[in-house]
Parts: C-alpha cells; structure tokens; sequence
C-alpha cells in the first residue's frame, strides 16, 4: 500500500502534465484565433477597397460639371487622403489637392482647395490640422506630454 506522501507525488505529476497540455493547447487556440480574425480584418478591408474603386471609377466616369458635393466623393477624398499621409508627413490643403488631381480622384465644386478642407474638418477623429505644417492624420500625431491635441 502506497503512502499518502507518494500518492500525492504521483497526483501531482498527473496534474502538472495535464496542465502543460492544457497551456500548449492555449497557445495553439490563441494563434488560430488571431490568424482568423486577421484573415477577417484583411477579408473586411478588401471589400472595403473594392467598395471605393467602385465609387471612384463611378465619379471618375462621370463629366466634371456632373459632379456633384454628395457622401460618395467625400468618401473617396477621405480614403484617399488618409493613404496619403500614411506616410507621417503633413501636406497643406493645395498640397493634397494636387496630390488629389494627379492621382485621378475625382474633387467636386468650383473651389476644390476649400471643399476638401471643408471635408478633412468635418473627420476630426481621422485628420489633425496644424495651420504651419498642414493636415496630418490624427493617429500619427505625437503630442508632447503637458500639451493638448
């Protein structure tokens, strides 16, 4: 007959194996869930970048007296100012418009400076503007500790 000293060894050794299976386990489940919800994040942005080649191919088609001040163009200049200053570095607004034309992104209105200003103003949470340095992306701004965004 085993002593209670021995049984109690060999329990311990049964339950310290099984938990690290149970931690391998984890680990394992934890990489599978993120890689799936990465190949969703990655699923969601190309419907998304689909979504906004549509709507500039449509706005591109039509004439330029056609263009109207409507959700679709707004949504085309925001995406694609935010690709442009992805890059950190702040532009003014005749910077970005320019950037804007030679990319091919369809500006509606007579006055295109004051309309994308009026567009990037209006998504306080996405763009920061600075009237010295210009329009950045309100994620790449480093604010100094004791001062405010």
């Amino acid at each position: 007959m085993p002593s209670p000293l021995k049984k109690a060894k060999d329990r311990l050794k049964v339950v310290q194996y099984q938990l690290a299976h149970l931690h391998q386990e984890e680990s394992e489940l934890e990489t599978t869930v993120r890689v799936l919800e990465r190949m969703k994040l990655d699923r969601d942005y190309a419907d998304l970048n689909r979504d906004i080649k549509i709507l500039t191919s449509n706005l591109a088609s039509k004439v330029e007296g056609e263009l109207k001040r409507d959700k679709n163009n707004r949504i085309v200049i925001t995406h694609a100012v935010s690709e442009m200053l992805a890059d950190g570095k702040p532009r003014s607004t005749a910077q970005i418009v320019r950037e804007l034309e030679g990319q091919g992104v369809p500006i509606a209105g007579k006055n295109r400076v004051a309309y994308v200003s009026q567009i990037l103003s209006r998504e306080k949470t996405k763009f920061l503007a600075n009237r010295k340095s210009g329009w950045t992306l309100r994620s790449m701004t480093v604010v100094p500790i004791g001062k405010s965004a």
